[in-house]
Order: C-alpha cells, then structure tokens, then sequence
C-alpha cells in the first residue's frame, strides 16, 4: 500500500514538471523545423504507372516509379532523368560517353614487376612494382564495354537472366558491367572476400551459368565448380604478367579470356539491346534469336 502510494506521488511530480517545463523546450528545440525538414527530405510520391517507350510508343511491360520533391540545386538531375529519358543505367552510361567523349574515363597502372617481400615475422608478401597510369577515354570504353556486351551474347548469354561476376575492382570489372547493361543481362555480384562455400552458395543462389573472375581468384573455381553444377562459361580477366593456366577444372565447362570475349563481339552481332529495345536495325538480319529480347 505504501509503496503504491510513493509510486503515485512521484509520477504526479514527474507530470508537473513536464507540463511546466514543457513550454521552455519547445521554444529551445523548435520541433516544427525539424518536422518540416523531414516532410521534405520524405516527399516521395508514386509516379503514375508507365510503359516503356519505343520509338515514340509505349510499349512493354508496366512500371511504376516514385519520385521525390526536387530542391532548386537537384533540378538538373531531374530534368535529366525525367525530361530526358535517362531512366536506366545504360542510358546513363550512355549519357557520360555522349557528354564526355574523349576526357579520361578509366586509368590503370601498368605493372612492370612482381617481387616477393620477407617480413620479420616471416610472412611473405607481394610487392608490385608499378608504372604510371594508362588511361583510357570514356569512347574507348564504351566501345570495349558494347564488344564485350555482344560477345557475351554470342556465347549464350540471355537478355534478363542473370551472370555473376567474382572479381576485384578494377577497370575490367566496370567494362563487364557495363557491357551486361548494354544487353540487358543482370550481373550479380560476388564478395572476393567470402570463402569456397560462400561463394558456391553465391552462384548456385543466383542461378547462373556465366561467371566472370580474373587470373588469380580463377584456381579457386578448381574445386568451388564442383558445388556449382549449373556453371558452364567462366570468363577470365587476365594478368598483366603471367599467363593464365585453364588446365585441371572440371570438364565440359569453357574457360574463356576477357579480350577473347570483347573480340568475339567486335562483329557486333548481336546489336546492343537496352531496356526498352526488342528490335533490330532494319539492314541487319540476326544470326541467333537470342539475340531478341523482351522489355524490362
């Protein structure tokens, strides 16, 4: 009894503090800008649905967007997006080739050698011996990204259906993305970091037949194939110092370089299919219906 009576006395001082305090940190706080900031920067609205145009038509499957309340130093993203049409990653690619042609795009430095280093504790490391920077304008890489688009195409690769790609960041991981964007093919990517499991578990998840790795992470694939049945086509991106061994990995899967895949393509049939694309050029004929592809 006693102490329900000490509980309610104490919440009867707490509720007459805030009421009275209340109107003293409402006007040091002043809450109502701060509801007026997050009513701005949470202004997003459903964009009516729509189809994806081709040649002036709607055409395709349905979408549907949001947009968010644009600030006066934003418009030009807006207008952009929206009044241009740049509403998929490919046309912004497209977009930067278009406005920046032959500035610097991509630079990589060329490795002139590879030493080993003995620590005190004594681990080795690797030590490369770098030269300056190549760099490589933003045509240059559209045009590499399409050819390779196209050879990925022509080794089966379907429009929509997912490759994955197992590799470090570098200029040829960008160059790959790009080209699956040109073909509307999905790319899903893959941690280096994970172990054998992980990353069998990655690529059986995603489903994929297509993976994309380099020289060094390729010896892994020796025995992560073995867990991934539905793998047929790995692409290697290659050293700039040793040459690439392809023996000892599981049979029946092809084993293919990155500059292989890009001269493969440089016939550039298949033509690049975008979202929003599904035809060809009227004096082009395809070899493959697989180079046809419905819209996203």
């Amino acid at each position: 009894m006693l102490v329900d009576i000490l509980l309610l006395l104490v919440s009867i001082v707490v509720f007459l503090y805030d009421l009275l305090t209340f109107p003293l940190y409402w006007i040091i706080q002043q809450p109502w800008r701060k509801w007026a900031q997050l009513k701005n920067d949470s202004n997003w609205h459903e964009v009516e649905a729509r189809k994806t145009l081709v040649d002036g038509k709607e055409e395709g499957e349905e979408f549907r967007g949001w947009s968010q309340k644009t600030v006066e130093s934003h418009k030009v993203y807006k207008e952009l997006i929206l009044k241009n049409n740049v509403d998929t990653m490919d046309k912004v690619w497209q977009n930067a080739v278009e406005k920046y042609g032959k500035r610097k795009c991509l630079g990589t430095r060329k490795i002139l050698g590879e030493e080993e280093e003995k620590q005190d504790n004594g681990k080795v490391f690797k030590k490369l011996n770098l030269g300056e920077y190549q760099w490589m304008s933003y045509e240059d890489a559209h045009k590499i990204s399409i050819d390779f688009g196209s050879g990925l195409i022509r080794l089966g690769a379907l429009p929509r259906e997912p490759i994955a790609i197992f590799a470090e960041t570098r200029e040829e991981w960008f160059l790959a993305a790009l080209g699956s964007f040109s073909q509307s093919v999905i790319l899903a990517t893959v941690y280096t970091n994970l172990g054998d499991d992980a990353i069998a578990h990655a690529i059986n998840e995603t489903e994929v037949s297509f993976v994309i790795t380099t020289h060094s992470l390729l010896p892994k694939f020796k025995t992560i194939l073995e867990k991934c049945p539905k793998v047929t086509r790995l692409i290697y991106i290659e050293d700039q110092i040793f040459k690439t061994s392809t023996e000892g990995f599981k049979e029946g899967v092809e084993i293919i370089s990155f500059q292989s895949v890009v001269k493969m393509g440089r016939r550039r049939l298949p033509w690049p299919t975008p979202p929003g694309r599904r035809t060809w050029p009227s004096s082009c004929t395809p070899p493959d219906p697989l180079a046809f592809q419905r819209e996203s």
